[in-house]
């Protein structure tokens, strides 16, 4: 009879045991999946900085140097390369977004608007960009008698960059708590 209530007792601990543990790892991948959504924020936000600072050296300016032919075409296929991850950085803040209400994680309804205009500001950002690229081209490679277009694009791009930095700069101030909702 010991024996049995002791197999019994036994059984029981290893079974909560077993229970607490997976707990533990929902838990820890429901974290993991913010921090999924987080990098991806983050790379879209750094593939728009990088752009930023190309069509900077690129758009007519004062004081910014002319750069030869050679250089321009190479400083285009970086720009276009940069616009894919951007594309790819933006579908993994859409799927890590998706992945959240797996792993029983919301937005808090605040920060819903946010993500939603976030994602708006990045897919008008990589319209304007793509843009901005084929005046560039026409601009460096052509005849240069687009100028007014290549700074009315550039500047489109710079007022929704300023926009999208107000809206991350919110997560930010908000913090990690201000941001995700853990529904148990």
């Amino acid at each position: 009879m010991t024996l049995v209530l002791l197999t019994y007792l036994g059984i029981c601990f290893a079974a909560h045991a077993y229970y607490r543990w997976l707990d533990e790892k929902k838990r820890e991948d429901s974290y993991q999946s913010t921090r999924n959504y987080l990098e991806a924020v983050d790379e879209a936000q750094e593939s728009l900085r990088i752009l930023k600072e190309q069509f900077n050296l690129m758009c007519p300016a004062p004081g910014v140097i002319i750069e030869s032919s050679d250089t321009s075409l190479r400083r285009l296929g970086q720009i276009n390369d940069i616009r894919d991850r951007l594309h790819q950085a933006l579908m993994s803040v859409l799927g890590s977004r998706r992945e959240l209400k797996f792993w029983r994680v919301s937005l808090v309804p605040e920060f819903q608007g946010n993500h939603e205009s976030m994602v708006r500001e990045i897919r008008n950002l990589s319209v304007i960009a793509s843009t901005l690229e084929n005046q560039l081209f026409h601009y460096k490679i052509g005849d240069g008698e687009n100028m007014k277009e290549v700074i009315r694009e550039k500047e489109m791009f710079d007022e929704k960059m300023k926009a999208l930095s107000d809206i991350t700069e919110s997560r930010i101030e908000r913090g990690f708590e201000g941001v995700f909702s853990f529904n148990e």
